[in-house]
């Protein structure tokens, strides 16, 4: 008769398992079990699945060093073991601190042996592009730019391929074949929104290549699978291990507008113990900055913007200018009711950064070129204006047709503030090519035509540009010519000629002289004869002074340029010496009005109504009986009691005479004084 033996006693006698079989996970562990692994003959042994699990939990906790990622791509790559155990150990690739070079470079290779399937292939390439900002030297891995596009011909692969392309193509990369081959794709697949991606970022960099207008996507590429959320937990584990004398750092970008929160972000500290106490230590630190893949938090923010310009890592600029493209044409905020504060605090940060770089952005440039043509001249006027002053050199007739036709449009039905508005970004805008673009442009062409990398421009663009042929002074001089005619115009518009209008002309007139005396730079812009006279018979004192001393410092500034060669100023010359002649004829030689052969404002004869309703219409306008000076020379007469025993004395009496424009003078119209002084000869 047979024994039977009940379960519970079977059981009994079958090996237990030790309870310390699983160490904790250390670093020397995590070593052990890489050799399991390496040696290991069966996927499904017990050693492998608690060698998996310990890399796991290292991996989630604390990250894995350099040297052990590079051994885990190793152990993928030779695909010794299960699909499913592969997967796991891909999922574990989270970097302690930073991510060797090698073992991405290890990774392309291995994908290409043929031993990897290509659902592998794909989470590989993922997992690249989510570890794309720990990655040191991506100069090597921007050198298989070619190996990495063949991957587009894979479906399953091509998604992160054109995520990882996306973030690291130059304007060398974008090349006719490269074009066709994404533009094929596209007719074979559809409009897959990761190749329209691609394919818009090659139109960004050569338009002239991409003819095809890609339809705009708010979102190209795909979820990276949750690999953000695991990089960030690690690293704020680690984030005290790394820099333990520094507390953690956040950043929390705020904004009243929902759509533009962005989470927290957290930075590694760079600083030692005692802090940075040379530029020199804070000019090698700021090529380990890493910024946030927020783009827009390191716009809002000024030291992260200053870091970004500095930077040597181009790829920065061209997220920053792919993300620019996006906000500015593919979310129409500007016509958008329900979205004026955003679009207000989006153009906000364009003029900042604008301002702080000296220059103007391509892509705001290409939206200002669209947007003008609808413009209100009401909406955010005042940012619009300061990034229209920022316009970077470029030939007249472009700026004329997309910049300055459509604002002399809204000159012609708006206010006297809008109108001193545009004069005041106009002048700018002039002031901004003398000083700093043309500089920028003759430097920067001199480095393209002599081919020295080591030439360094001393006024260098933050963006990489080719450089246009264009003919820089003349661009300039027709620039100020149109801005003589917009101030024409504004005259023309307003005929009692207000103060505010004249002050911003004149102010205009002044900044061209400015150019010469403190930049060298020779831009002759001698105002209209509407504005001239204007200024001559205006019932404001500060007009007629400005005009007095604007049309001084052009006499100096012409006997300057006379003494250098190649200079034509004979005309000049000509029409400066009429208005002189105009205005001394009408302030203090009693001769206005009389036609003479210099004469530029009086060759037109006065009506007959005139001539007979005013006794003497040439004394009228006379420094005694100017009407802008009436109140002050009656003033003046005041208080010199019984010495001036009638008024003409101030121009026949020299005592008289020296103590009215010293009186004047004292009054901050030294403008008059100075002219007399120069072109009057005083007997």
């Amino acid at each position: 008769m047979k024994r039977v033996t009940s379960p519970k006693a079977s059981s009994s006698k079958r090996p237990r398992k030790s309870q310390d079989s699983q160490k904790a996970p250390t670093i020397d562990s995590v070593h052990e079990a890489l050799d399991c692994l390496e040696s290991a003959t069966k996927t499904r042994s017990l050693p492998v699945q608690l060698s998996v699990d310990l890399i796991e939990r290292t991996a989630r906790s604390e990250g894995l060093p350099g040297d052990i990622l590079i051994t885990l791509v190793d152990i993928i790559g030779r695909r010794k073991l299960s699909e499913a155990v592969c997967r796991r150990l891909i999922r574990s690739l989270l970097p302690f601190d930073i991510i060797p070079i090698i073992a991405v470079l290890k990774t392309i290779s291995w994908m290409g042996v043929g031993n990897t399937s290509i659902a592998l292939q794909a989470e590989l390439m993922r997992w690249i592009v989510a570890v794309y900002d720990h990655i040191d030297q991506k100069e090597d891995l921007h050198s298989i730019y070619g190996i990495i596009f063949h991957y587009l011909e894979c479906d399953i692969v091509s998604p992160f391929a054109c995520h990882l392309l996306y973030l690291l193509t130059r304007k060398e990369d974008v090349l006719p074949f490269r074009i066709r081959r994404v533009i094929t794709l596209q007719s074979k697949v559809g409009a897959q929104p990761y190749l329209t991606g691609l394919l818009t970022l090659y139109k960004t960099y050569r338009p002239d290549l991409v003819v095809i207008q890609p339809k705009q996507k708010q979102k190209f590429f795909r979820s990276l699978g949750g690999w953000d959320s695991l990089i960030k937990e690690v690293k704020s584990r680690t984030l005290h291990i790394l820099a333990p004398s520094v507390p953690e750092i956040q950043y929390t970008m705020a904004h009243q507008e929902e759509d533009l929160v962005r989470p927290e972000i957290q930075y590694q500290p760079v600083l030692g113990k005692n802090g940075i106490k040379t530029f020199q230590e804070l000019q090698s630190l700021l090529e380990n900055l890493k910024p946030p893949n927020g783009i827009l938090s390191v716009l809002r923010s000024p030291a992260r913007r200053i870091i970004l310009t500095s930077c040597t890592d181009r790829t920065l600029l061209v997220r920053m200018k792919f993300l620019l493209r996006v906000l500015l044409f593919d979310e129409p905020f500007h016509f958008a009711e329900g979205k004026k504060r955003r679009g207000k605090h989006i153009l906000r940060t364009l003029t900042d950064i604008t301002e702080e770089l000296q220059e103007g952005i391509p892509e705001v440039e290409s939206f200002l070129m669209h947007y003008l043509q609808v413009w209100n001249g009401l909406q955010w006027r005042s940012s619009v204006l300061t990034l229209i002053s920022r316009w970077p050199l470029r030939p007249f007739v472009e700026l004329k047709e997309f910049v300055l036709k459509p604002v002399h449009k809204l000159l012609c039905s708006s206010s006297l503030e809008f109108q001193c508005s545009i004069l005041e970004c106009l002048t700018q805008l002039c002031k901004n090519w003398a000083v700093v673009e043309l500089p920028r442009y003759k430097q920067a062409k001199m480095r393209q035509e002599t081919n020295v990398d080591e030439y360094v421009p001393v006024i260098s663009s933050v963006f990489d540009q080719e450089v246009e042929e264009l003919d820089e002074e003349e661009c300039l001089m027709e620039l100020a010519a149109y801005i003589g005619h917009i101030c024409v115009t504004a005259l023309m518009l307003n005929p009692t000629s207000p103060p505010l209008l004249m002050y911003h002309i004149l102010r205009f007139y002044h900044m061209t002289v400015d150019l010469y005396y403190t930049h060298d730079t020779t831009l002759l812009a001698l105002p209209a004869a509407p504005v001239v006279y204007s200024s001559l018979f205006s019932n404001n004192v500060f007009c007629l002074s400005e005009m007095c001393r604007l049309i001084t410092r052009y006499r100096g500034m012409i006997q300057s340029l006379k003494q250098r060669t190649g200079v034509q100023l004979q005309r000049h010359i000509d029409e400066l010496n009429g208005y002189i002649l105009d205005i001394s004829n009408t302030i203090w030689r009693n001769k206005a009005f009389k036609p003479e052969s210099e004469s530029v404002l009086f060759k037109v004869p006065i009506p007959a109504s005139i001539s007979h309703s005013i006794d003497n219409p040439s004394e009228t306008f006379l420094l005694l009986y100017h009407p802008a000076l009436t109140a002050i020379t009656q003033n003046f007469l005041k208080k010199a009691g019984d010495r001036v025993q009638h008024p003409k004395q101030v121009i026949s009496d020299r005592a008289v005479r020296s103590a009215y424009l010293q009186y004047l003078s004292s009054h901050y119209m030294s403008g008059i004084t100075d002219f007399l002084q120069t072109f009057i000869k005083m007997s």
